[in-house]
């Protein structure tokens, strides 16, 4: 039989020597997360549960096998997901095992798309990278924008660079996820979907949308404001420009104050104080001064590549206009990011900002998916209100102020049948006055 080395002996004492000084340090509360007594025949057995965690984690691992074309194929989905929805929220989510992913959130919450390449995926794509830079040049994507990506993924997670591999199974936001069709989703029942309102974010983005057929809402109050007109007065092309004309705004369309995110705006007041009356005074910001805004948090993705949040005074993202990843990680990785990236753009430092994998999943404020059990738990969701299908654009100019109330209380679900009214039931409409003017106001979607 061979001897170990001495490298290997050196190995095994420090590690039990690790073990004796953990257990002479472990305190009560320790003891009981990590072990436990199970029943083998007529005896007790302790289980050291956080080894077997990490047994089962390498024997996850050791099954993992990842090929070069699944690689390839999992980064142009993740390309595609990041270009044609920069709009949507990013959230970190670990698994029972402590792998962890970057995931967008798509429709609500009710389905998770992954998008980063796990340390397998990464070590097959470079092996073979001569060709698949060849594969990505035909896409147009360069090798400069493909580094981004991998960069924007080491930034966007806390101390651990490292992206792991994923279970079948992952919990988040107090649902439980399963792999379905290249996707975590959640079992769900449709109709708890279809209460809440899908926003159309071309009409939101552009204030005008040329699908005739277009089956997401055309809202006014989400018509992103025109930042000429709202920072110099004036714009360009006047009457004709979609976008909204106001000084005053809307929760939703204005962005917050950067000077009063880092405590350094001589106004104590913000337009927010104006949003009732429309009457902007000389000791209010131009900007919305927000209390529950977190300056270290992320960049609202929604409101900077959208122009605006649903999520209004209740968001917790600071809303700027300015290129979120670059303002938050120093990366950008889109090709039509509308943002200039010279270094004078933005930037927070390091320590000056909460990791992603730190946020908690209740400040991304999702609607709840199981209205009749949820609502009365979470106390309601804070986001727009609409029963209608489709506003016409020409009736926007009449409706784009939103009041702003302190007072305002969360949704409350009711137990008639009528709460279970769905989006369909409105597919058809779209003249502005079959709605009463409390139903166009800014309030809480009800369902």
């Amino acid at each position: 039989m061979e001897q170990p080395s001495r490298e290997e002996l050196l190995l095994q004492i420090r590690n039990l020597s690790k073990e004796i000084t953990s257990y002479f340090e472990l305190d009560p509360e320790t003891a009981q997360q990590n072990f436990q007594l199970k029943l083998e025949g007529k005896t007790y057995k302790i289980v050291d549960k956080a080894k077997e965690r990490e047994q089962i984690q390498k024997k996850w691992l050791s099954k993992i096998n990842v090929n070069y074309n699944s690689a390839q194929e999992k980064f142009f989905r993740i390309w595609d997901l990041l270009q044609n929805n920069p709009e949507l929220d990013l959230c970190v989510v670990f698994d029972s095992l402590e792998n962890k992913r970057i995931f967008q959130i798509h429709k609500w919450g009710t389905r998770l798309e992954c998008v980063c390449l796990s340390t397998h995926e990464i070590s097959v794509i470079q092996e073979n990278l001569p060709s698949f830079l060849k594969s990505i040049a035909l896409r147009g994507i360069s090798q400069r924008e493909f580094e981004a990506i991998l960069k924007w993924q080491q930034n966007i997670v806390s101390n651990d660079n490292q992206i792991n591999e994923q279970l079948p199974k992952i919990s988040w936001n107090g649902q439980r996820y399963h792999w379905r069709a290249a996707s975590y989703e959640i079992s769900i029942h449709k109709n708890n979907v279809k209460v809440f309102a899908p926003y159309c974010k071309f009409f939101a983005k552009l204030g005008i949308c040329t699908n005739k057929s277009c089956k997401f809402v055309h809202d006014p109050r989400t018509v992103s404001i025109c930042r000429d007109f709202f920072t110099k007065g004036t714009c360009q092309y006047g009457d004709n420009c979609r976008l909204t004309h106001s000084r005053v705004g809307s929760e939703y369309t204005v962005p917050h104050c950067e000077r009063n995110l880092q405590g350094k705006c001589e106004l104590t007041d913000g337009v927010e104080m104006a949003f009732s009356t429309s009457d902007l005074k000389e000791n209010h910001c131009h900007y919305m001064h927000s209390p529950i805004v977190r300056g270290d948090y992320p960049p609202c993705r929604q409101f900077s590549h959208m122009g605006y949040c649903y999520r209004g005074m209740h968001c917790r993202f600071p809303h700027l206009w300015s290129c979120p990843d670059l303002y938050y990680t120093g990366q950008c990785f889109l090709v039509h990011c509308k943002y200039p990236h010279d270094h004078h753009s933005p930037k927070l430092l390091a320590s000056q900002k909460v990791s992603l994998d730190a946020i908690p999943a209740g400040d991304f404020l999702l609607p709840p998916l199981n209205p009749r059990k949820q609502f009365m738990l979470s106390g309601g969701w804070y986001g727009l209100r609409t029963s209608q299908q489709s506003i016409d654009v020409r009736a926007r100019s009449s409706a784009t102020e939103t009041k702003y109330d302190k007072k305002m209380s969360p949704l409350q679900v009711s137990d008639d049948s009528s709460s279970e009214q769905t989006l369909e039931s409105s597919e058809t409409s779209s003249d502005l006055s079959e709605f009463s003017e409390g139903e166009l106001d800014a309030d809480f979607i009800r369902v």
